[in-house]
């Protein structure tokens, strides 16, 4: 009788404590997400960053629930705790943030580049750059390459929400240059016919992008991980992201 109570109790124990350690994820994960298609589309809530945590929801079985912000604000609930994760984020980026997070394995790798009206383009790559060059950002962004040359006030920094609204003062001269991910301006150029003037120019740098992961959530990781690898493994993510790569 006491060794049927014991085994009973263990097998109960088990029972609690597999269901304590998934109860920090009953809840609904909170992504956050912001303009920046083709990888991510507030308008459409669809993009290649969505499609894949589609993918690797089916893997997991984690329940994802996306939020949109501007990125400024998103990273500032990000560091409260609010925000779960954010999908292509790399560590370089988040580096002297208050939260940096933490990150899964590797996905996919991106570029920045200069983009550039004909009449107004300076070469502006090295930590020696002097002048009066204007280089619009997305608020919110870091270029860990450029850091020590904004730092010295070398190159004026214009910041707005998104690489549109940067676009455009570009296109109305109010700027010399705009940093932008390669991908999001020839998404961006082919929407919008008026962006076939400018050009683009220098690589600014060089990212492989993961899951930035809240503290708060860092038993996710292995998980995640897993469902990367299985992805890479099967081919899912190569066609997903070369489906938007341009010919």
């Amino acid at each position: 009788m006491f060794k049927f109570l014991t085994a009973s109790f263990l097998h109960v124990l088990a029972i609690c404590l597999s269901l304590a350690g998934s109860v920090s994820h009953a809840q609904p994960l909170i992504i956050g997400g912001y303009q920046y298609p083709p990888f991510m589309d507030e308008k459409t809530k669809d993009g290649l960053y969505i499609q894949l945590m589609k993918s690797i929801q089916a893997h997991t079985k984690f329940e994802f629930k996306w939020v949109f912000y501007p990125y400024a604000r998103l990273d500032h609930l990000f560091h409260q705790g609010k925000v779960h994760l954010e999908i292509g984020s790399s560590p370089a980026w988040n580096i002297n943030k208050p939260t940096p997070g933490l990150f899964t394995d590797s996905f996919y790798a991106i570029e920045d580049v200069t983009v550039y009206a004909s009449n107004q383009y300076q070469h502006i790559v090295g930590k020696n750059t002097k002048g009066s060059q204007s280089i619009g950002v997305v608020r919110g962004y870091q270029y860990p390459i450029f850091d020590q040359v904004l730092a010295q006030q070398a190159i004026k920094k214009v910041e707005r929400s998104d690489e549109d609204e940067l676009l455009q003062l570009l296109i109305n001269e109010r700027i010399h240059q705009v940093f932008i991910n390669q991908q999001v301006f020839e998404y961006l150029r082919q929407q919008n016919p008026e962006y076939n003037q400018l050009t683009m120019g220098d690589v600014v740098g060089h990212y492989d992008v993961a899951i930035r992961v809240h503290p708060d959530h860092a038993d996710l990781i292995p998980i995640l991980n897993q469902a990367i690898k299985q992805l890479k493994v099967d081919g899912t993510i190569e066609r997903l992201f070369k489906r938007n790569q341009q010919p």
